[in-house]
């Protein structure tokens, strides 16, 4: 690998003087050029308006026949949860696989731009939210969005981005979900789970918000003036409210002094996933909490995936639970004319049998920025 695709190291100090907000270096013992690897930027921001967490990509040919086929509408939805360990003193890459509970389910009557309506009746339930619309039928089946605003009188949608642009049209089928929280996933009030202090010894969440920028949250430390609260570094921000869709995956940098687990619940989704990857550095979750090895997931048939060596090819970063903060990194070598190319590990024995972990870093090397499609795994039963 050459300095033209490494991000140089940035330490981020704010007026706050917060301490190094860096993930680790990766150092690999290789063969090839790739000796040391250093994680993308991570810059505060600090505009009131938070960027589009959803990576959802318009104008992309989307390609999902060789993904599993299950059901949309299912009569029953399997719920659970999973655990990850935040491990101390490190930056640990968590996913949200696990979305908030079913809401409706209906056809959509027509689109155009942000605004979708549908079938009388579809609204009227729906309570304060947050939730996501996802699209579960048509070219664009399997991608999720923010819903913004919900009108019970026209029977319209507001989503954060132009889902029209991006394939969904009228008869596509869809599914509400309610969308986890800051609050919904770390806790509120007494029940917080993270090391609660201000922003230069409380335990950090880092939520990706695209361009290589991330929103860092910490929970304040209760007083006798009252509880604490989750605060965003440089101002703004929703709060417990703020909204992490299933699809993100995020940082937490745990100062505790001791590992814990993060415990995430909600509903299991069991149709296919699309997500958009417009950076360089991509934070998602697996989607699927369980059993999604490397080759079943089907990513590298993603159009648009690039397959080549360690230099040049897309990467797939996850979290070496041997050595916390470190990384175990993959790629897909290239088909050739004397057949298929294969998931490999660098500097490792890991291949295609490997399973995800629930959160992920994909380092895009393609020219364009394109859609992961993520199938459901093999081994479950729709």
């Amino acid at each position: 690998m050459n300095g033209r695709d490494i991000d140089e190291l940035y330490r981020f100090r704010s007026a706050l003087h917060v301490r190094d907000g860096i993930p680790p270096l990766i150092e690999n013992n290789l063969t090839t050029k790739l000796s040391i690897i250093k994680q993308p930027k991570i810059r505060p921001n600090h505009k009131r308006q938070m960027k589009s967490k959803f990576l959802f990509l318009s104008a992309i040919a989307i390609s999902i026949a060789s993904m599993a086929s299950v059901n949309a509408q299912q009569t029953t939805t399997p719920v659970g949860y999973n655990t990850q360990t935040c491990y101390n003193g490190v930056f640990n890459l968590v996913g949200i696989t696990l979305s908030g509970a079913t809401q409706a389910t209906g056809d959509i009557a027509s689109i155009s731009g942000t605004t979708i309506t549908v079938d009388d009746g579809v609204v009227d339930g729906l309570g304060s939210g947050p939730f996501l619309i996802e699209v579960t039928s048509g070219t664009a089946a399997g991608a999720v969005n923010l819903i913004t605003a919900s009108d019970a009188g026209t029977d319209t949608l507001t989503t954060e981005d132009d889902l029209a642009a991006a394939g969904v049209a009228a008869a596509d089928t869809f599914v509400i979900r309610g969308c986890q929280t800051l609050g919904s996933i770390f806790g509120t009030g007494n029940d917080v789970l993270i090391n609660k202090g201000d922003a230069n010894n409380g335990d950090l969440i880092y939520i990706p918000a695209g361009g290589g920028v991330f929103n860092i949250y910490h929970h304040t430390a209760d007083s006798g003036f009252g509880s604490g609260a989750w605060t965003k570094i440089g101002g703004g921000g929703a709060g417990a409210d703020e909204p992490i869709v299933y699809t993100d995956g995020l940082y937490v940098f745990n100062r505790s002094g001791s590992n814990y687990d993060l415990i995430v619940s909600g509903e299991v989704k069991t149709t296919p996933s699309l997500i958009g990857l417009p950076d360089t550095f991509n934070y998602i979750s697996a989607v699927y909490p369980v059993g999604t090895t490397l080759s079943d997931s089907g990513l590298a048939d993603s159009a648009g995936f690039q397959k080549g060596d360690a230099n040049n090819g897309d990467l797939v970063y996850m979290s070496n639970s041997a050595s916390p903060g470190s990384f175990r990194i993959f790629h897909h070598t290239a088909d050739s004319g004397f057949g298929s190319g294969a998931w490999t590990e660098i500097g490792g024995s890991g291949n295609g049998s490997t399973e995800m972990t629930n959160g992920l870093i994909i380092q895009r090397r393609a020219g364009s920025a394109y859609n992961a499609a993520l199938g459901v795994p093999s081994s479950w039963t729709p």
